[in-house]
């Protein structure tokens, strides 16, 4: 079986599919969120085992978070989610496309004449405890909304291909995943923006049944 590990580790790995042309094997990982006594993680878990991690009834995971409130009348970043891996046991590499699906709600909060513009930027980064080191992203296309037209809540669910490097991760080190939500009220009225990270993409906060899941399919360079 095709391994991203070195010769001579005793380890193999199911990938969800291979592209023999690029030389990568995905594995398709699912954003998940806990609430801990030290603050909320949020982490990146295999969509094979995602349903162990996923449990609307414990009331330490939550599914969907309100972002940040914007007033802008220009684009300026809500906030941003930190999605992660668990440090690297040996040393990985990735290469290729990576996708990402990141669901969103806009929820337009003041008046009927909020007109705005939003928008997803995705980075893939390397931490290592103390330092993040950028390694490529990608940007969605605008989305213009008002609240007249679409309402007072406004979904939305945008795929983004990230164009990776050969880059090698160390025993360690963490894949993390960065989400930015970004936007701007042109009428100089009040919105908010709200993501989900359901594993079971079912119904949750303003997310209906098959909305909510956000998923990353990362591109393991692999030994054919």
């Amino acid at each position: 079986m095709s391994s991203i590990f070195p010769p001579g580790k005793e380890i193999s790995v199911n990938f969800n599919w291979i592209d023999i042309v690029s030389g990568s094997g995905y594995i398709t990982f699912y954003g998940t969120g806990v609430n801990l006594a030290a603050g909320e993680t949020y982490n990146l878990v295999q969509s094979s085992i995602s349903a162990a991690s996923t449990n609307v009834a414990d009331l330490g995971s939550f599914l969907s978070k309100r972002i940040g409130t914007g007033k802008f009348g220009a684009f300026q970043k809500v906030g941003d989610v930190d999605f992660d891996l668990s440090a690297a046991t040996t040393p990985i590499a990735v290469e290729g496309k990576l996708m990402v699906c990141v669901p969103y709600f806009i929820l337009p909060e003041d008046h009927n004449s909020n007109v705005g513009i939003t928008k997803i930027i995705a980075k893939l980064r390397k931490w290592d405890g103390a330092t993040e080191t950028e390694i490529a992203s990608a940007t969605s296309a605008d989305v213009s909304w008002s609240r007249l037209t679409h309402g007072l809540e406004i979904s939305n669910n945008v795929t983004l291909f990230i164009e990776v490097p050969l880059t090698n991760y160390k025993k360690g080190e963490t894949i993390r995943l960065t989400i930015e939500y970004w936007g701007a009220d042109t009428s100089g009225y009040t919105f908010s923006m709200e993501n989900a990270f359901n594993p079971d993409n079912t119904a949750t906060g303003y997310f209906a049944d098959g909305e909510s899941r956000m998923s990353a399919s990362i591109p393991f360079v692999v030994k054919l």
